[in-house]
């Protein structure tokens, strides 16, 4: 064991000693008053009960299919009408990660409105057979449990972007929304072949298990959906993250380098053919951050995602993230030694650690932020999540 390791290894367990004190002591009661405080605000925030007449959650819709596996169809379907929706200014929505937490669940409309703030919730079932379609949907008004509007589908598969444009349609007059011509909401799935988006569906619901065996299926079922529809630029950014997901996975540094290469030309792919939607940004600044380490990069397409759409309020957490790393990241640039070997691999064992503990205070400390989302209200969500960024130092 040469000094190198020998100081190194001093100096780490020290510093580690130390941090848990301070961590202790000085964090943790401040994590605490932050936390509160930023529950506190979250509450006073809320939106008026007027406002909440123009507020909606989607659950997720029941399958009531004969195979039980087709439970990605009824999710597609709800995700798409919420992200059309969303669309819509004049509306409320509850992110998906809130209004899915129900799936499977017995809860009254009631409990629903009361844990997610709204004044409306549209809910449903999907019954698929071969090329054919049942679809099921309903408006309930939380106040009373009484239906605005429901009205049930029969059509075959290839008229599923029809029936979503219809469901929204009927939902948005239902709550007297007055739309411009420009406002009407519509599938933000670039794609007009039914087989394709199947597909579609069948990728997405794959990739969200995460592991080696499901990120393979993920690939290939998006890889099929873009044979299917050449031009189908949200098929080709889902298949870009599976890509780059799946790199994790492989069995050499070689074979990695050449899944995250192909998940780069993939996302390039993705936003050539629609330069005005918002999830190729949002892929291509998940790419730049996470692999490449532009930071810079992936701050600006994040953003622009997100002047882009609604849809993509899911990527702040990933735009808070790029945030915090560039900001640790440079601090212990600031300090690093140059000239000194041992002092250089020591920064760079300190700045993971700090990497580390300021992501966490983020997500720990930016709990209101992540209630805002769920609230659809973006601009005061990233101030909340903002607070993350002065972390340990208070700075």
């Amino acid at each position: 064991m040469n000094l190198e390791s020998v100081l190194e290894g001093v100096f780490l367990r020290r510093f580690a000693l130390a941090y848990f004190c301070f961590d202790k002591i000085v964090l943790t009661p401040r994590r605490e008053a932050a936390l509160v405080a930023a529950t506190e605000k979250s509450f006073a925030a809320r939106p008026s009960a007027e406002s909440n007449a123009k507020a909606i959650a989607v659950l997720p819709f029941v399958n009531m299919s004969a195979d039980k596996e087709q439970d990605y169809f009824s999710d597609g379907l709800s995700e798409e009408l919420l992200n059309q929706l969303a669309q819509i200014p004049q509306l409320r929505v509850i992110a998906r990660t809130s209004s899915f937490s129900f799936k499977g669940k017995e809860v009254d409309v009631a409990t629903i409105a009361k844990a997610l703030n709204v004044g409306n919730v549209l809910e449903g079932s999907v019954r698929k057979s071969a090329n054919t379609l049942r679809i099921t949907a309903q408006l309930v008004r939380t106040s009373d449990s009484s239906h605005l509007w429901s009205q049930t589908y029969d059509r075959e598969m290839t008229d599923v972007f029809k029936v979503q444009d219809e469901i929204a349609g009927e939902v948005v007059a239902a709550l007297k929304v007055k739309l411009l011509p420009t406002q009407q909401p519509t599938s933000l799935q670039r794609t007009s072949n039914s087989e394709a988006y199947e597909q579609f569906l069948i990728g997405t619901e794959a990739r969200k298990h995460y592991n080696s065996e499901s990120l393979q299926r993920s690939v290939a079922a998006f890889q099929r959906a873009v044979a299917l529809d050449p031009n189908y630029a949200n098929a080709y950014a889902a298949l870009a993250e599976a890509q780059v997901f799946g790199a994790d996975f492989t069995g050499s540094p070689t074979q990695r380098a050449v899944a995250v290469k192909q998940a780069f030309v993939t996302v390039e792919k993705a936003v050539a053919l629609a330069p005005d939607l918002a999830v190729g940004y949002g892929v291509r600044g998940t790419l730049r951050s996470r692999i490449a380490w532009d930071l810079k990069g992936a701050r600006d397409e994040h953003q622009a995602s997100g002047r882009l759409g609604a849809e993509q309020r899911a990527g702040l957490d990933s735009l808070c993230a790029d945030f915090v790393l560039q900001w640790r990241a440079r601090r212990s640039l600031r300090h690093r030694s140059e000239g000194d070997d041992i002092g250089s691999v020591v920064a760079r064992r300190l700045e993971r650690t700090w990497l580390a503990s300021c992501f966490c205070w983020t997500i720990r400390g930016g709990a209101g932020g992540f209630a805002a989302i769920t609230r659809n209200q973006t601009g005061w969500a990233m101030a909340e999540l903002s607070h993350g960024l002065h972390g340990p130092e208070g700075g």
